[in-house]
């Protein structure tokens, strides 16, 4: 396999194993774990204004600097990033602590595959 072929076939099973997670989480949260893949998710409700804007796209720049970001997802009011590599765990949770320190008050952050909204 190619490096282009192995990467498509890695993004294809995470792709898989989010849609299960809106359907089993559990089981989805295990099947991440055994493959070293490591969710935090940001319930941050929608954006109104310039300011939650820019610190929005301070988290995602704040994701990718980590180098391990396997995958995003999101909606208006959401956004999930999951880690992977060998210290998935580390960087998700370290991750998580910085998006912490920033968010406004609202803002809910776990380390789940799914939003927490109050």
């Amino acid at each position: 396999m190619t490096d282009s072929t192995t990467s498509d076939a890695i993004r294809q099973r995470i792709l898989e194993w989010a849609r299960l997670m809106e359907c089993e989480p559990v089981v989805a949260e295990a099947a991440m774990a055994a493959h070293s893949l490591s969710p935090v998710s940001i319930s941050h409700g929608y954006p109104e204004s310039d300011d939650d804007v820019a610190r929005l796209e301070k988290v995602a720049k704040l994701a990718y600097a980590t180098g391990h970001v396997a995958l995003r997802r999101g909606g208006n009011d959401y956004t999930t990033y999951v880690f992977g590599g060998p210290d998935s765990g580390q960087t998700a949770a370290e991750f998580a602590e910085q998006v912490v320190a920033m968010a406004c008050s609202w803002w809910r952050v776990t380390l789940t595959p799914q939003p927490v909204r109050r």
